[in-house]
């Protein structure tokens, strides 16, 4: 996939698809405000898409919980890295405790209540964050649309479309400044392959 090119058709059809989606998602968007007050204090900010339990998540990392991953990657992670957390809306372990524990413990943990109040929240948060993170949620293919860097974690379908993959255990995370320094690779023709094909 990575090897096909785009022609003039297909450019104008994402061209379209970009004049029209992003418009349309941030004319409802809310987060204006934890954008210039929280995400503005750090040098880079992550989204870090969370799954259901099973298969997508489980079987693609080497990690038991959601809230194991999470805790693994705060602990670990350049603490100039603003990392946003949005929760799969069928897997809402996000508790009053949990997130209090994270906002005590982890000075790069950015949170606003309305990420929980919105349902799949993500794409209302994605022009405020230099790139996303994660281990196989689709959120992480639409990063393409916004022109984001897309890292993932294990050799998952997001692999089509990532700058780099993190070990299934991340590791490796320290490489992460470094890799958010870097240009973003255009990706269009992975984004048109994938909405022609699809």
């Amino acid at each position: 996939i990575n090897s096909q090119s785009i022609d003039q058709t297909c450019s104008k059809l994402l061209k379209q698809y970009h004049n029209f989606y992003i418009p349309m998602i941030d004319s409802k968007n809310i987060f204006s405000s934890f954008a210039k007050s929280d995400i503005k204090k750090f040098r880079h900010v992550i989204l870090l898409p969370l799954q259901t339990d099973g298969f997508w998540f489980q079987g693609n990392c080497n990690f038991s919980t959601s809230f194991q991953f999470v805790h693994k990657l705060l602990s670990t992670i350049d603490p100039e890295i603003g990392v946003i957390i949005t929760p799969h809306p069928g897997n809402l372990w996000f508790t009053d405790e949990i997130i209090k524990y994270f906002k005590e413990n982890f000075q790069n943990f950015l949170y606003s209540p309305d990420i929980l109040k919105i349902y799949c929240v993500s794409q209302y948060l994605m022009q405020y964050v230099d790139a996303v993170l994660s281990v196989s949620s689709m959120v992480g293919l639409q990063a393409l649309i916004w022109k984001k860097k897309l890292f993932s974690i294990g050799e998952t379908q997001l692999k089509v479309g990532a700058e780099y993959c993190f070990k299934s255990d991340i590791s490796d995370i320290e490489k992460l400044p470094e890799l958010l320094e870097k240009n973003t690779t255009n990706k269009d023709n992975v984004l048109s392959w994938l909405l022609t094909h699809f």
